[in-house]
């Protein structure tokens, strides 16, 4: 089957009150969230689950350029 939701990790950041965060975009558009983007605990703080929250540490994809990243000539 093909996927119909997908989220990109963008950042990552700590609230004011010392809760680190990922910084999401969701594949479901602007409309969704704030603005699209969302923020998911990433470590385990005050008895919510963080560490590898939907799988986000445990099953990423990503791609690296076959040349190094160098420009094409």
């Amino acid at each position: 089957t093909e996927p119909e939701h997908e989220i990109a990790v963008v950042g990552y950041g700590t609230t004011p009150e010392g809760v680190p965060y990922w910084i999401g975009r969701n594949s479901w558009g602007h409309y969704w969230g704030h603005s699209g983007f969302f923020r998911i605990v990433r470590k385990r703080y005050c008895g919510v689950r963080g560490k590898n929250n939907l799988g986000i540490e445990g099953d990423c994809a990503w791609a690296a350029p076959a040349n190094g990243g160098k420009p094409r000539r």
